[in-house]
């Protein structure tokens, strides 16, 4: 059994560490003649994966060798999969079901449209994803503007590397350092959503100084409100796979094509004031729900000191 207890001063250093070798990573390959753009193609992709996993393990040897050999005759510590994110306890079922329920609440919005549409008999919600490549997996799909790569990317490697070292590693290091469940919940995605801030790089070139920036403040928001909802999650259950789950979900159903809103061509123009109700409606009951959901899972972050002796 493990114990890992740090100092604020080893938390703050240690988070700034996984920030600069996650995005550091990303961009090594330049050293060895290798370019970084287009981002989505296949080779890019495959090479930061490779980086992305180092990342990951990295940051759980950083943890290995902060903790400490527990005092097991005191009945404290974890094991280091409960440390990272992976410890038994919970059911399997309930950590699948969980991230689906709370992706189904959250997009109630979505769902509500999907259905005008085929009320209406505008092109289905299907068909108009399958269109635009929303549906890589299928091989109708293999023609559309997003490839397996791609989808790799964006459903598997991401919101896996991204939860694992942002999420599991990051929260262990602030609940060690002292932090209470209320400040690794608002503080910690903060170091999540600062290393988007690498998106300007890529960005400055084709939008320019002004817009890129724009949307490197949207993308922290975004960052750091999702960041705040998985972090809760993760506290909550003392699981990683229900944040990975939801984190795949949320980019796959993305931020929802609201266009209806200010063009009155659109099918759903008509209706916009009743898809706005919807859609706020799921926020507040994702909001609501997150309590209820992830309630009774036996996480060691509901009582991390007495747990690790710190």
């Amino acid at each position: 059994a493990l114990s890992l207890c740090v100092s604020p001063t080893v938390c703050i250093l240690s988070c700034v560490l996984f920030d600069v070798w996650f995005v550091g990573g990303l961009y090594i390959w330049r050293l060895f003649g290798f370019s970084n753009s287009p981002r989505d193609r296949s080779d890019v992709i495959l090479r930061r994966s490779i980086s992305c996993g180092l990342a990951c393990v990295v940051s759980a040897v950083t943890l290995l060798l902060l903790a400490k050999p527990a005092n097991t005759a005191t009945g404290r510590g974890v094991s280091f999969a409960t440390l990272i994110g992976f410890g038994a306890g919970a059911s399997w079922l309930s950590l699948l079901l969980l991230p689906v329920a709370l992706a189904s609440v959250l997009y109630i919005g979505l769902i509500v449209e999907a259905t005008c549409d085929v009320l209406v008999g505008h092109p289905s919600w299907l068909e108009g994803w399958l269109k635009a490549g929303k549906q890589p997996f299928l091989p109708s799909a293999r023609q559309s503007t997003m490839s397996l790569a791609v989808s790799f990317r964006n459903y598997i490697m991401a919101p896996f590397a991204e939860e694992f070292v942002f999420r599991a590693c990051v929260i262990a290091l602030f609940a060690a350092g002292g932090a209470s469940s209320w400040q690794v919940v608002a503080l910690s995605p903060l170091v999540f959503s600062l290393a988007h801030c690498h998106h300007y790089v890529q960005q400055h070139p084709q939008y320019g100084h002004t817009k890129a920036l724009l949307n490197i403040a949207g993308q922290v928001l975004y960052t750091s409100v999702f960041g705040s909802a998985a972090a809760y999650v993760y506290v909550r259950t003392g699981h990683l796979v229900p944040a990975i789950l939801l984190h795949a979900l949320c980019n796959y159903l993305s931020i929802p094509d609201a266009r209806w809103w200010s063009d009155p061509k659109h099918v759903h123009y008509c209706r916009r004031h009743f898809l706005v109700v919807c859609y706020g409606l799921g926020v507040v009951l994702f909001i609501v729900s997150l309590g209820p959901l992830t309630k009774g899972y036996p996480s060691m972050y509901s009582s991390y000191a007495e747990v690790h002796g710190c």
